[in-house]
């Protein structure tokens, strides 16, 4: 294969993952307890963001647009954060079997979630997520720590 019809391979792979992105969105915003049709989801869309001014019933809009919607790109917002945190956790170890659980960094999160809690500062906002992250970065420190202290580096991480 050439150049060109690898970067031709990958366009249209990236063109293929977005329409099943969108497809994605619109059944999560279609689907719930309230049958709400994918056309109507799509009239939504097209009066919200293009002023199409196409005539729906207010409480299906306000359902899509205020309540489904949000929920679906708030949840490929997350889906696409974790895979970005794989990624980089992979390259960054430079081991494609590298994950959260076998490295201890999720039971590291657990601890110092429940340390925040069990000292009594779990009260705020943002000190539980701190927590975890405090605790997430000194598992994955004493981690390498002890990989390096082994004289092997990342090749002794996993």
């Amino acid at each position: 294969m050439n150049g060109l019809s690898v970067h031709l391979g990958r366009a249209g792979l990236a063109l293929a993952a977005l329409a099943l992105l969108l497809v994605a969105l619109m059944a999560g915003a279609a689907i719930g307890e309230t049958a709400i049709p994918f056309d109507v989801v799509a009239k939504t869309i097209a009066n919200r963001v293009f002023h199409a001014g196409y005539p729906l019933e207010p409480l299906d809009e306000g359902i899509v647009w205020s309540y489904r919607l949000s929920r679906a790109v708030v949840a490929a917002c997350c889906g696409a954060s974790l895979a970005l945190a794989g990624a980089v956790l992979q390259s960054l170890l430079r081991n494609p079997l590298a994950d959260p659980y076998i490295l201890g960094i999720s039971a590291g999160a657990s601890t110092g979630a429940v340390a925040v809690a069990l000292l009594g500062f779990g009260a705020g906002f943002l000190t539980m997520p701190a927590g975890a992250l405090i605790g997430a970065f000194v598992a994955f420190s004493l981690v390498s720590l002890l990989a390096v202290r082994a004289g092997h580096g990342n090749s002794a991480i996993i």
